[in-house]
């Protein structure tokens, strides 16, 4: 458990994190969102006890050996990717169980590549490297910045169902990712932060949906008269979520690649962190996020009629 009461962290005259209370329950994947800036780096390295420097009292249950971060950027030592995954048990001067690592290096898809040098490892793979040798101290806390960033669609995938295996297991993990995508399906429990402070857990533009085959296609029916394109094999009833960040505003509509196009209402407007929410009346009430640049260049406001334009690809189906 972590119970975090008053918490301040200033960067000079700065205040980057202002939580007054928090309190993180060991039974659940705890997922911490927000857009870059928004304090969620900071707070990890806090609670893991790397970052000392703040107002207020932040405790855990996992004393702080138990307790292991993982960082955006993970850092390779020299030699190859095995010797990079055991590091850690030789740090703390435990034995190695041969079993273990070949057991977790094969989960996180590395199996085939434990003889190459670590340093030549692509971003992607350096992620999962730094999360196999953080696993393999068999930690009680396990602290995640961005676990998904530069990772593809299986990579992104073999990391969450550790991710999901470690917590069964009773292993407490919390999570930062900028990704509103990656926290809805997670499953977890959702923190967001904006400018360093607590906000609602909100989770934008999800749908039920019935998923139908036609020809090549896939579409994604959100009501009689109302149905959008997705990529996706399944079908039947589901849900979908279409980040608000994947929409793009227009007065017009866009001569595009982008398959869906949707009319609809400015209904309402308000201030997300350096960004602004637009919510949108198209049959369905659809919310997107633009900068208050663009909102300006368009001379769009609550009332003005818009069109809503994203890919087939930014439709999720959880």
């Amino acid at each position: 458990m972590i119970e975090i009461l008053g918490l301040k962290r200033f960067y000079g005259d700065r205040c980057v994190l202002d939580i007054e209370r928090l309190r993180m329950e060991e039974d659940c994947l705890h997922v911490v969102v927000g857009h870059n800036g928004a304090g969620k780096s900071t707070l990890l390295r806090i609670i893991a006890g790397l970052d000392a420097h703040y107002e207020g009292t932040v405790q855990s249950t996992a004393p702080q050996n138990d307790r292991v971060f993982c960082a955006q950027r993970p850092y390779m030592f020299n030699g190859t990717v095995r010797d990079n995954v055991v590091k850690g048990l030789k740090f703390r001067r435990q034995l190695r169980d041969e079993k273990s690592v070949r057991e977790l290096t094969a989960r996180l898809g590395l199996a085939g590549m434990l003889s190459r040098k670590a340093k030549n490892l692509s971003a992607g793979e350096m992620q999962r490297v730094a999360l196999g040798r953080a696993l393999i101290v068999r930690p009680r806390l396990l602290l995640l910045d961005e676990p998904a960033a530069n990772l593809d669609p299986h990579g992104v995938d073999a990391i969450q169902n550790e991710i999901r295996r470690q917590v069964s297991d009773g292993v407490m993990v919390v999570m930062a990712t900028h990704f509103g995508e990656v926290a809805q399906r997670s499953g977890g429990c959702i923190h967001r932060l904006e400018e360093g402070r607590l906000t609602a857990p909100e989770i934008h533009n999800v749908f039920e949906a019935d998923l139908l085959k036609v020809e090549q296609h896939t579409w994604a029916r959100l009501r009689e008269g109302l149905q959008i394109r997705c990529i996706s094999d399944r079908a039947g009833r589901r849900r979908i979520a279409i980040p608000a960040c994947d929409i793009v505003i227009s007065r017009q509509r866009l001569d595009s690649s982008m398959a869906n196009v949707i009319q609809g209402v400015i209904c309402g407007v308000r201030r997300m962190g350096n960004q602004l929410e637009l919510e949108i009346d198209a049959g369905i009430l659809l919310r997107a996020v633009i900068t208050p640049d663009s909102f300006d260049k368009l001379q769009i406001n609550v009332g003005k009629e818009v069109f809503a334009s994203f890919k087939a690809s930014s439709v999720r189906v959880l």
